[in-house]
């Protein structure tokens, strides 16, 4: 098993995972419009609640152990170190297996489970979580290339038998279910046959001292995960409560927009994670953090502004008219995902540091407030009220993550520029609220022009890097 090098630039890594992680969640993205052609919006409101119910379910039953096995693989010495590490994350995730399935299985047997897809839902939890596991212990020893290209299997095998169940067949979601399964168990077996994991696994290797270390750095990551939730996804079942499930649907379907971004950031971010863990003990930590942001800061809100400037056109062109009032709450909602992925920035520095209690207790106030907020104002102002809900939640975590920093590492914000870079991005609402033609090819011409301008520096330099 080869040990990991200290030797990949941020440019290198946001590359890799570029090119494997880019075409899979692009499949993936367009899969959700043309499910809208074949589902109700009940239909996909019921679909987005089973996927975001793994959301809360993964992180108690796995307690995040994949990401205390990738934080102490990066920085492992030596290859005994390696399977060692491997060894007693596996082992743990097995034993909890088992107990999981016995609990889900009694309360199924007592009727305290209510979905109507209930043996699937425990397959997914399994399944997917053992993926997570893997995916995080290849990428930890340095398999960046393997990790990417199994995303884009993954998803080009969900993809098309998602297409066929739903074309061919009349299981809708419970084909599109069977759909991840699938793909899920493929390419966990192609993980474990090339990267030959199976050989580090050993039951002598299991170190309970190591477990004790490792479920310290994890365990309030599972709150940090449900308290993720909390902001952006427990709203979606007291939408259901008020509303109904239709207008879950369409709430799931106004998200699908900023997922682009979504998209394009969380390939950063797993680059960012390696490289600011690898780096925090540097001199001049402080100094690369905030020339980082700062690009980042001018590449996130310029892109999030073009593409928020295509969603009258988007809407029109490629989703059906049953959902058009989704387009109204992409604004919102895109602003809110900026503000989430300022925030995940600043936690890859807590992760370099170990301070994981403290990402927890932001992102558990944050979540509370979202959740309250929400509570309150959906019954007022529907849909409205639970996209202000998740964006101020997001507004809080974000400066609550800039105030807890200050102790563990500095970032210098350019606060004017970082103004003018919102004032683009405001500008790319109007053509959302005002159907003009003209209007709408004036305000994506401006928005393009301008954010070249600000990321011209940038833009050459990975230029000159990629050539």
């Amino acid at each position: 098993m080869k040990s990991y090098k200290n030797n990949k630039s941020l440019f290198f890594l946001s590359a890799i995972y570029a090119i494997g992680n880019f075409g899979s969640r692009v499949l993936s993205f367009l899969l959700v419009f043309f499910t809208t052609y074949y589902l109700t919006s009940s239909e996909v409101g019921e679909l987005d609640l089973i996927l975001i119910s793994l959301n809360i379910l993964i992180p108690l039953f796995s307690l995040q152990i994949s990401d205390s096995i990738f934080r102490w693989l990066i920085t492992a010495k030596k290859s005994s170190d390696n399977k060692s590490i491997v060894s007693t994350g596996i082992i743990f995730y097995f034993f909890s297996s088992v107990l999981f399935i016995f609990i889900w299985l009694g309360l199924d047997f007592f009727n305290l489970v209510s979905l109507r897809q209930s043996n699937y839902f425990l397959a997914l939890v399994i399944v997917q979580s053992l993926y997570i596991l893997l995916q995080q212990t290849v990428r930890g020893l340095g398999y960046n290339k393997l990790y990417a290209v199994n995303g884009v299997i993954n998803s080009f095998i969900n993809v098309a038998l998602s297409v066929y169940f739903l074309v061919f067949t009349n299981l809708k979601i419970e084909g599109l279910l069977i759909s991840i399964i699938t793909a899920y168990c493929l390419t966990i077996i192609q993980l474990v046959v090339v990267s030959k994991i199976y050989k580090s696994v050993n039951l002598k290797l299991f170190d309970i001292k190591l477990l004790k270390e490792m479920l310290a750095y994890s365990c309030p990551m599972v709150p940090n995960s449900l308290s993720w939730w909390g902001i952006s996804s427990s709203n979606r079942y007291l939408i259901l409560l008020f509303l109904g499930a239709s207008f879950n649907g369409i709430f799931a379907i106004a998200f699908k927009l900023p997922t682009i971004v979504t998209m394009i950031v969380g390939i950063f971010t797993l680059a960012w994670q390696e490289k600011s863990i690898l780096t925090f003990d540097d001199k001049n930590r402080n100094e690369y953090y905030t020339s980082i942001f700062d690009k980042y800061c001018s590449l996130l809100i310029c892109f999030s502004a073009i593409v928020l400037s295509f969603n009258n056109i988007l809407f029109h062109y490629f989703i059906d008219k049953s959902f058009n009032e989704s387009k109204y709450l992409v604004p919102l909602l895109m602003l809110s995902t900026i503000l989430s992925s300022l925030a995940s920035f600043y936690s890859s520095g807590f992760l370099g540091a170990k301070k994981t209690s403290s990402l927890f207790i932001s992102t558990l106030l944050s979540g509370i407030l979202t959740i309250i907020l929400s509570y309150l104002l959906i019954p007022y102002l529907g849909l409205y009220g639970a996209a202000i809900g998740i964006l101020v939640g997001y507004v809080f975590l974000l400066l609550l993550r800039i105030y807890q920093s200050k102790d563990i590492f500095r970032i210098h914000v350019n606060y004017q520029k970082l103004c003018g870079l919102f004032m683009i991005f405001f500008i790319s609402f109007l053509p959302t609220y005002f159907d003009n033609i003209l209007l709408q090819i004036s305000v994506v011409a401006f928005v393009c022009a301008i954010s070249l301008y600000f990321n011209f520096s940038t833009i050459k330099m990975l230029k000159n890097k990629f050539l």
